[in-house]
């Protein structure tokens, strides 16, 4: 047989055509393969989304609409999902609100699905002070449709039903995030928090409820988060990143991770530096964020002795749930009381590139920052309160005797006490929200 015709035979004999006998199956591999490569090639080359086709295959992701039902949602929650081995990961439709559902699925043998989802949903009228989170499960009806039912985690009574069916494709999985790359973090030095444990880490694992300070709703105070090791290692990190600073109004700032985009709908993604990826993780693995809403914003704020900064709210671009970790020098931070024009007044100020408000009232409650420590807070004294750090023209700050004193007992301090301040470091973590909660609360200038 002429060579040409001999490969005309193996090219129909791949796709099946019965056009003679092959007497190689090792020939037959080679020929399948090599046919199967160009097929593959073609469909690369015509796929728009060519570049997360093979991923998704590889990792035998499978995507969902679905409706579901929850007591304490006064509507019919839909949306879109993405279920990958063991993980799943679902927004909700615009028109229920905006927000995030993030867990794990299990199926058993007998062909029931398990699983757990932590899930956050908010308007642009209500917010949540913390995310849900529920139990599933669910059995297949049909093929590509489940039927299931949700519980409490807490009490594992049931809290609501649902229903998925599965599709082609999920606007979720096309759902893109401008990303933004940060050369300058190629010269930082290595760092990790594993290698200097902080002395509680010694102890017992992070119990949030033991530091819980004042009558604020919630707060908390946590002595000596870093060790000293850590702090000096840190020192290296913000002085090796100089040319990272931007001066403003009463103090030095860098601003590090994602950020909203112009028109306020949408992230641009941007890496943390690994020093805070690290401290990041850590407060993660502590339980302080949720899993639905993991730190990807810092802002590192530096003040002299004699700088601090005006009464403020962070404002609903962020997820109601802030860390602030204080370094190398200690200073009083003040809660103002709830404030009821709050969220309607603010008014973004371009020289402390914060959501200014003039408080109505006095303080009233004050706690003494001390180096390495942390503080946590969220619920209504995220999204109610302002709190400021008051700047000291002396450089010596005297704790008020008429304001509360809340964690004096933690802080190793009392009130009328003379503080002697100096540089003072503040990393603040929190998760930016992808889409801006209330436009209408805000007056951008400069975008």
């Amino acid at each position: 047989m002429h060579a040409a015709d001999r490969c005309r035979h193996l090219r129909a004999a791949a796709y099946g055509r019965q056009v003679g006998s092959l007497r190689s199956s090792r020939c037959f591999f080679v020929i399948f393969v090599h046919v199967f490569a160009r097929v593959l090639l073609w469909c690369i080359m015509a796929m728009p989304c060519a570049a997360d086709f093979i991923p998704r295959a590889a990792e035998c992701t499978s995507y969902w609409s679905f409706r579901a039902r929850l007591r304490d949602v006064d509507h019919l929650l839909t949306g879109e999902a993405v279920a990958r081995p063991s993980e799943v990961r679902a927004v909700p439709a615009p028109s229920c609100g905006h927000g995030f559902a993030c867990g794990s699925w299990t199926l058993r043998p007998s062909g029931i699905i398990e699983g757990s989802l932590q899930l956050y949903v908010y308007t642009v009228d209500s917010m949540p002070d913390s995310p849900m989170d529920v139990l599933f499960i669910a059995v297949k009806v049909a093929p590509g449709q489940l039927r299931g039912c949700l519980f409490d985690a807490e009490s594992k009574r049931e809290t609501g039903f649902f229903a998925a069916s599965e599709v082609p494709w999920s606007r979720l999985a096309c759902r893109t995030i401008r990303r933004r790359a940060v050369r300058e973090y190629a010269s930082l030095p290595p760092f990790s928090l594993a290698a200097h444990p902080p002395l509680r880490a010694q102890a017992t694992p992070l119990r949030l409820e033991d530091y819980r300070v004042g009558a604020q709703s919630p707060v908390y105070y946590i002595p000596a988060y870093f060790s000293a090791a850590e702090e000096v290692a840190i020192s290296s990190q913000l002085t090796a990143s100089e040319h990272l600073w931007r001066s403003m109004r009463g103090r030095r700032v860098q601003e590090c991770g994602s950020s909203l985009s112009a028109d306020g709908k949408g992230l641009v993604a941007e890496e943390l530096p690994p020093w805070l990826q690290s401290v990041c993780q850590r407060l993660q693995r502590d339980g302080i964020f949720p899993a639905v809403f993991p730190p990807n914003h810092v802002t590192v704020n530096e003040y002299t002795r004699t700088q601090g900064i005006a009464a403020h709210a962070d404002g609903p671009i962020y997820a109601p749930v802030v860390a602030i970790a204080s370094f190398y020098s200690s200073a009083a931070f003040y809660f103002y009381g709830r404030q009821p024009r709050l969220r309607k007044e603010l008014q973004w100020d371009e020289n402390t590139d914060t959501p200014a408000h003039k408080p109505d009232g006095p303080p009233v409650e004050c706690l003494l920052l001390r180096p390495r420590s942390l503080l946590v807070f969220s619920g209504s004294a995220f999204r109610e309160q302002c709190h400021e750090v008051r700047a000291c023209a002396d450089a010596r700050e005297t704790l008020p005797t008429s304001v509360p004193l809340v964690n004096g007992h933690l802080a190793n301090a009392e009130q009328g006490q003379v503080v002697e301040r100096g540089r003072r470091v503040s990393v603040t973590v929190r998760h930016l929200l992808d889409i801006l909660l209330s436009p209408e609360s805000f007056t951008f200038t400069d975008l």
